[in-house]
């Protein structure tokens, strides 16, 4: 079964991730929350990791943000094995 990548791609806003995350941080996930990445964020991402994780199909990555309305974060999902 493939994996979805997550990456922060980009950073919208003045301010720091109260979590610490940065451009560049990466996370694998199976459909459990990646160790270290914050509950928000994944909250968020959630619906598109599951729909790649049950399609198995490229069509579906893409950037989805973080609900942080001072520090929105970009994220790239990608499917991986």
């Amino acid at each position: 079964m493939k994996k979805v990548k997550i990456t922060i791609t980009k950073k919208h806003g003045e301010k720091n991730c109260p979590r610490g995350h940065k451009i560049k941080d990466t996370f694998i996930t199976d459909g459990k929350t990646p160790k270290g990445l914050c509950c928000s964020a994944f909250h968020s991402i959630w619906p598109y990791v599951r729909t790649l994780l049950v399609t198995q199909d490229k069509k579906y990555e893409g950037s989805v943000t973080c609900p942080d309305p001072e520090v929105i974060l970009e994220y790239q999902l990608k499917l991986v094995k």
